[in-house]
């Protein structure tokens, strides 16, 4: 079960995206095939999991429901940003669009998306130019 602090979190931050309030959407259960999961550890520790044949594929763990919601709604906001970009620099351009989203939810959250994908680029993830 998702912890009532969690639900709410999800379901604020949900309805300033997109103006309604929805549950939250991942499950606690272990799923093997690729679909995220949450797993709650008696610590407090919260993760983000992904899970393909047996094989852990992704995973992002925190203590706070703040830093839980940013994981979630990054993606989000980087998925929608990419429909939205220009085809001339989609990536840098969506860069730009999803870090104002994610500024309209929590302005620290900007700050984080910036600084994590300057990181990113720093360790050669994403190409030069884009």
């Amino acid at each position: 079960m998702i912890p009532e602090d969690i639900r709410k979190a999800y379901a604020f931050y949900r309805e300033k995206m997109f103006g309604e309030a929805k549950e939250f959407p991942l499950g606690t259960e272990r799923d093997e095939t690729g679909a995220p999961y949450l797993e709650l550890s008696p610590d407090g520790k919260m993760a983000i999991l992904g899970r393909d044949r047996g094989e852990e594929t992704f995973r992002q763990e925190t203590y706070s429901v703040d830093e839980l919601m940013y994981f979630l709604f990054r993606k989000t906001a980087f998925s929608r940003a990419l429909s939205q970009a220009p085809t001339d620099k989609p990536y840098k351009e969506s860069e730009r669009i999803a870090a104002e989203e994610l500024g309209k939810l929590n302005p620290a959250w900007k700050v984080k998306f910036f600084e994590e994908q300057a990181a990113r680029r720093a360790a050669g993830l994403i190409a030069d130019g884009c």
